[in-house]
């Protein structure tokens, strides 16, 4: 898949449509860390991922070493973009108003803009196609 570009706020789901966001803070999502209450923050918002745990394709290791905390790097690094446009908005729940972003946090995703604007995860099957024939 094509990794975003630049930070993504999926669209609504329709039951939060027309409604301000409901407001949560780092720590309150930090509460939901179950198989029975599962959240994430990815860029800001909020997302009740709990019905979806046991279908995730990487298994639920990844989910829960990320629940309950800001999972916005590692979810990018692992997931396209279409993920956010089509999946994500079905289980946001809220915006995160606290989110702290650290400098060395905001250099390496600063970088990682600049190399996807390069072009540099992009893949190449020219490159793979030389291999086979050598």
């Amino acid at each position: 898949g094509v990794s975003k570009l630049e930070p993504v706020h999926p669209r609504l789901p329709k039951r939060l449509e027309g409604k301000s966001l409901p407001k949560f803070t780092a720590a309150q999502v930090a509460k939901h860390r179950t198989s029975e209450d599962c959240w994430v923050i990815i860029d800001e918002r909020a997302y009740d991922i709990t019905s979806f745990i046991q279908a995730h394709p990487g298994g639920v290791g990844p989910i829960f070493n990320m629940a309950g905390k800001d999972a916005s790097d590692v979810f990018a690094n692992y997931h396209s973009a279409r993920v956010y446009r089509t999946m994500l908005p079905a289980y946001m729940v809220g915006e995160v108003t606290d989110m702290v972003v650290e400098p060395h946090v905001a250099d390496f995703r600063n970088l990682r803009q600049e190399m996807l604007r390069e072009g540099l995860f992009k893949t190449s099957y020219l490159f793979y196609a030389k291999l086979c024939t050598w």
